[in-house]
């Protein structure tokens, strides 16, 4: 017979529809599934990519090792970089389209739409030609909005005889991560070459400071795109998404009430609240809705009640207070006309008005805020290390010429301080041979401490020190102890959207109100002062060498949170799985 010449193998993707939200990431499956060894089994182990070999299946423990469990991922797997798309076949990352399909040549456009013709998006450039940039001030150049993507920087090259570049870096390429993307940092021919794919999820400003001489005024490019108005990129819509809490009883016991819910734009990638703005506006759900009690009977010849009024102003210019709402006092005669009357007469017919409050942040004009300096070079010269960066609280002067001053930390808001400590990776040492990789000096002094497991993706599990897999405890065990859980410090949780519970002080032995941001925190809280003084106080009171009770975690401490019956754990978001009935 003759030779066959040509591939005895051919590849074509299948598959290619996005996964269901909430879906397991295909990398972390695959770590999972490869779990079976005892040494393995007793800790949660997440992917880890290495640049150099992003098609070999490697994954960390809570602990900071990483392990090769894999040569090579299961074939299909992505292995995206950048504006860059891959897929793995055979161990080796194959460049494909931007739909991840092999042979395909589409692109995504400056919009982020894969094969689209930057249609949905405008693009804004401009430089600083005709600009004046003083010598050792800083000057702010242009501003990339909330939702920018295919951002570019160039700054052109100087001489090197008459003085020194702004940006140097001893390698030709560098990366850095913030404002949720990826920026590249290159050494180009004629200067330096700032770029991102985006979107950005936060506001940055573009700010230089010339340090040559106050005789050259250095060239300063850029570039960005901007979805138009009722467009919203593909990428934030799949990233940030809507979720919302159970609704509240009726606020009437007869007749047509309103119903409450707490409802946030969450970040799917980090599982954090993030600006309402990222989310789709269209899709956004109710926070609000009309309800209807039973008949109400035939009203008297006059009934009195308190209604809600305006909210007052914030107890605090800067950081976290309250603000108190302010009740009116209306007459409802029995033809159903309402009419505003002095508080007195509701003082003597109802009694004193219920108190009402939220949480707010006090927005001044000169609120302290977190800054972060540049990361340092990787701690190591080969394999794993660590950077670090300076994190400080400012707060801006009242005269805009000089420079922010540096703040107590305790000015600042705790929850929103910037990452300090990162890993980093480089080649894989010389003689390189156990397949086990330790992070040096990263997480192998914290691992186990609470300060690791708060500064984790998703914070810490019921116990405070473990690090859990998802928002809402995921991943966490599913027992806790009484005394574990009444133990715990009061913890307002990761999102915003804030409602009073109760936690119990260990200190006074008490149960108190705190503010609740009605996402994450720890089992130490509760619905009413009862139900805590049931678990914490009443519970306690066994006598010593006797072991607390153990008590399951509620459904608020599910993956997705409470059904509408406040019993139930809902199976999926938005009340996935719940049974629906009526009262």
């Amino acid at each position: 017979a003759e030779y066959c010449y040509g591939d005895n193998v051919e590849y074509q993707s299948c598959n290619s529809q996005e996964c269901p939200l909430g879906s397991v990431d295909f990398r972390t499956y695959q770590c999972i599934s490869q779990v079976t060894s005892p040494d393995r089994k007793n800790t949660t182990w997440l992917p880890f990519v290495d640049g150099d070999a992003p098609c070999t299946l490697y994954c960390r423990n809570q602990q900071g090792a990483i392990q090769k469990f894999l040569d090579t991922v299961a074939d299909g797997t992505h292995c995206d970089h950048g504006d860059q798309f891959g897929v793995c076949i055979s161990g080796i990352c194959q460049p494909v389209g931007c739909d991840h399909l092999l042979g395909s040549l589409k692109a995504e456009d400056k919009c982020l739409v894969c094969g689209g013709d930057g249609g949905t998006c405008n693009t804004e450039s401009g430089s600083t030609l005709g600009q004046t940039l003083e010598f050792n001030k800083k000057t702010q150049i242009t501003t990339f909005p909330l939702g920018a993507s295919k951002i570019v920087i160039k700054q052109h090259s100087l001489s090197a005889s008459s003085g020194k570049v702004v940006f140097t870096n001893h390698r030709k390429r560098h990366a850095v991560d913030f404002a949720g993307t990826h920026f590249h940092y290159n050494v180009i021919a004629n200067g330096v070459k700032f770029s991102a794919r985006g979107p950005l999820n936060d506001t940055l400003h573009l700010m230089f400071t010339n340090m040559r001489s106050a005789s050259h005024n250095p060239y300063v490019e850029f570039e960005f795109s901007v979805p138009k108005a009722g467009f919203t990129t593909k990428s934030l819509q799949h990233r940030y998404e809507w979720v919302f809490g159970s609704w509240t009883s009726c606020s009437e016991k007869c007749g047509t009430g309103y119903q409450l819910r707490a409802v946030s734009c969450i970040d799917q990638e980090t599982g954090r609240a993030a600006s309402p703005e990222l989310c789709s506006q269209q899709e956004a759900p109710d926070r609000n809705q009309t309800c209807t009690g039973k008949a109400c009977d035939t009203l008297t010849s006059h009934e009195y009640k308190w209604i809600e009024g305006n909210w007052g102003e914030c107890s605090v210019d800067c950081g976290l207070g309250e603000q108190s709402q302010t009740m009116l006092c209306i007459k409802t005669d029995t033809f159903g006309n309402s009419d505003y009357v002095l508080d007195d007469v509701c003082l003597q017919h109802v009694g004193a008005p219920p108190v009402v409050k939220r949480a707010c942040y006090g927005e001044g004009d000169n609120c302290p805020y977190w800054a972060a300096g540049s990361w340092s070079e990787c701690s190591a010269s080969c394999g794993l290390g660590s950077q670090t960066r300076n994190i400080y609280c400012q707060q801006d002067p009242t005269d805009a010429t000089q420079d922010p001053v540096v703040v107590n930390e305790s000015h600042c808001v705790h929850e929103n301080r910037p990452q300090q400590v990162q890993n980093c990776s480089q080649h894989l040492c010389a003689g390189e041979t156990d397949s086990t990789i330790k992070l040096s000096g990263v997480l192998e002094e914290d691992s186990g401490s609470v300060e690791n497991c708060k500064t984790s993706v998703y914070g810490c599990c019921p116990d405070d020190i473990t690090p859990a897999m998802g928002p809402n405890h995921f991943g966490c065990k599913h027992k806790v102890t009484a005394e574990s859980m009444c133990g715990q410090p009061k913890d307002a949780g990761t999102c915003v959207d804030y409602i009073v519970r109760w936690y119990f002080d260990v200190s006074s032995g008490t149960c108190h109100q705190f503010w609740y941001g009605s996402c994450g925190g720890n089992s130490n809280r509760f619905s009413t002062k009862e139900e805590c003084e049931d678990n914490c106080v009443n519970g306690r009171q066994s006598g010593p060498g006797t072991q607390p009770a153990t008590t399951s975690v509620s459904c608020e401490d599910s993956k997705y949170g409470c059904c509408p019956n406040k019993q139930s754990a809902a199976e999926g978001p938005n009340n996935t799985g719940c049974t629906d009935t009526c009262e």
